[in-house]
């Protein structure tokens, strides 16, 4: 009886079966169809008999409006940037369409997918409505990494427009929006010139290297004139990260969010890590020249981590904040604001606001530089801490309409901004270093990713300084004593040695010896559920293990 090969025996065993195959259609001046709409439709088929992710690969550049309608628990992959051949890809495949067309106008059913992949989507000008270059709503799962949407307009909310509902999940990953613009001043909402986003479902929505820049929302009872973002279910996550909002203007009757509007009415969870910086609202009514953070019921926390604001104005209101943050919740939110830059504006840094229900809020380490009021501003607040923020040209924090008992605002400490580096670093061997205190539920590391602490205390401010001498122990006050702190050791290289350095211990001064500590169990070792320790081969189990298998090795040569 002949041997099946070992692959295929294996694949016997693990009950693997050969997928039915994904269709593939080639669009462009060298593919297969010339328009990315006939390249849909060839596929239309295909979309709505499998559950096999369908291809389209595009080359070149082209015009015309495309609808795509997924089918429940079909999906769909479209990416661009391919070579005339479609053997390889490199940058990127352009989209447009003429006036009053959309360029991508998608549905995705439940359970449906869409991928949308290096893309260039310009040019498209809706006379009345939104969503002029992509207008998507989508009860599956999306996908949009590595592409462009610029020079887009419309008259209502933004020229990308993002509907989802259901359970499916949103990643959106190295999308920048830019030059798109919303012009309606007769319009009673013009929100989101950037990207107008509203997660409704509850499957996850993810953001990562979202650059929203260049973008003009004009119109009435306006926000978000660069991003505008609303979530609501109970059950989502929400995570935006490595993202910038920058050089967007919001004009009219504004409300809030010159850079960037969030609204999270109703998540489990919320992070946003953003750059938010050189926006400008000039309106009669706005809140903020940058960014509105609305938090509303939040199952756990929410995280507002690692971004830099600055230089975000408001023409109507000198005394507005870099960042607003306001709280609508019917329960307690509970907020960490930690490790972020505000600085280069005519108001506030930060401030905290309330509407209904309670927060708890901790504003630590975060460095204020430059600023024409306060650092931070709690109004109406029911329990948070201000602690180990930087201050250089910056106003104490201020607490107004709270009780003394429910706030701790202590060791907010100024220094002198000429010390400061470029990006607020405190020098190596300044005063300060060290002299916060570190908090269980504080942040870990700093923006730069160093681990806090890195001495003896945390620094104020975003940054640690490193400090290459750490800590110095207990017994630090007699250096080179054995741990017991009674008889001289080697120097202090491997203290409760002898002074000999041999190794042997000394006595520690008639005192029991510590007790040793397991290490923890490793790749291949043996745990005792028993004494939950490892336990590692003994030399002797190993050389029996060598000699069975010099035996084998020696029985086979002599067949």
């Amino acid at each position: 009886m002949r041997r099946l090969s070992w692959v295929f025996a294996t694949a016997l065993c693990l009950g693997f079966t050969t997928p039915a195959s994904a269709e593939t259609v080639t669009v462009g001046p060298t593919g297969t169809y010339a328009t990315l709409q006939q390249g849909v439709d060839a596929l239309a088929a295909a979309l709505s008999s499998s559950t096999q992710t369908q291809f389209i690969l595009v080359s070149g550049s082209l015009s015309g409006p495309t609808t795509i309608d997924i089918p429940a628990g079909a999906k769909l992959s479209v990416t661009g940037g391919w070579n005339d051949t479609f053997s390889s890809r490199a940058g990127f495949s352009s989209l447009t369409a003429s006036t009053n067309q959309r360029i991508l106008d998608v549905t995705i059913g439940d359970g449906g997918a869409l991928t949308l992949g290096h893309l260039n989507v310009f040019g498209a000008n809706l006379l009345d409505g939104y969503g002029s270059a992509l207008h998507l709503v989508s009860q599956g799962d999306v996908v949009i990494h590595d592409t462009t949407f610029q020079n887009n307009q419309c008259t209502n909310v933004g020229p990308v427009y993002l509907d989802s509902t259901g359970a499916g999940s949103v990643e959106l990953t190295n999308v920048t929006t830019r030059n798109n613009s919303v012009n309606n001043l007769n319009s009673t909402t013009a929100n989101g010139a950037g990207a107008y986003i509203y997660h409704q479902g509850s499957g996850p929505f993810a953001a990562d290297g979202l650059l929203v820049f260049n973008n003009t929302t004009q119109g009435q009872n306006s926000n978000g004139g660069g991003l505008y973002f609303y979530a609501s279910h109970p059950d989502t996550v929400v995570d935006i990260r490595n993202s910038e909002v920058f050089n967007n203007t919001m004009t009219g009757s504004s409300q809030a969010g010159g850079a960037a509007y969030v609204r999270i009415h109703q998540a489990a969870s919320v992070y946003v890590s953003m750059n938010v910086y050189n926006n400008t609202a000039t309106s009669q009514a706005s809140l903020t020249g940058g960014a509105s953070y609305n938090f509303g019921d939040i199952g756990s926390r929410v995280v507002v981590d690692d971004g830099e604001y600055y230089g975000n104005t408001a023409t109507a209101h000198s005394s507005l904040p870099q960042l607003h943050i306001y709280f609508s919740a019917t329960g307690n939110v509970d907020a960490d604001i930690y490790n972020n830059r505000v600085s280069d504006g005519s108001g506030h840094g930060i401030t905290l606001d309330q509407a209904t229900g309670t927060y708890t809020a901790r504003v630590l380490h975060n460095t204020f530089v430059s600023l024409g009021s306060r650092s931070v501003l709690v109004s109406e607040a029911t329990d948070v801490i201000v602690q180990n923020n930087l201050r250089a040209d910056a106003g104490e924090p201020l607490f107004s309409n709270v009780a003394a008992d429910q706030t701790v605002n202590v060791d907010n400490p100024t220094i002198d901004i000429n010390l400061l580096d470029n990006d607020f670093r405190m020098p190596a061997g300044h005063p300060l270093i060290d002299t916060g205190a570190c908090f269980q539920s504080g942040p870990v590391v700093d923006v730069d990713g160093r681990s806090r602490p890195q001495g003896c205390g945390c620094e104020p401010g975003a940054f640690e300084v490193p400090n290459a001498e750490g800590c110095p122990t207990a017994d630090a006050g007699n250096p080179g004593d054995n741990d017991a702190g009674t008889q001289p050791d080697d120097a202090g290289a491997n203290p409760g040695d002898d002074d000999a350095g041999t190794g042997e211990p000394v006595d520690g001064g008639g005192q029991e010896p510590e007790p040793s500590v397991s290490p923890e169990p490793g790749p291949g070792d043996d745990v005792d559920d028993a004494c939950a320790c490892a336990k590692t081969p003994s030399s002797g189990a190993a050389s029996g293990f060598a000699i069975v298998v010099l035996v084998a090795l020696l029985r086979r040569r002599r067949r």
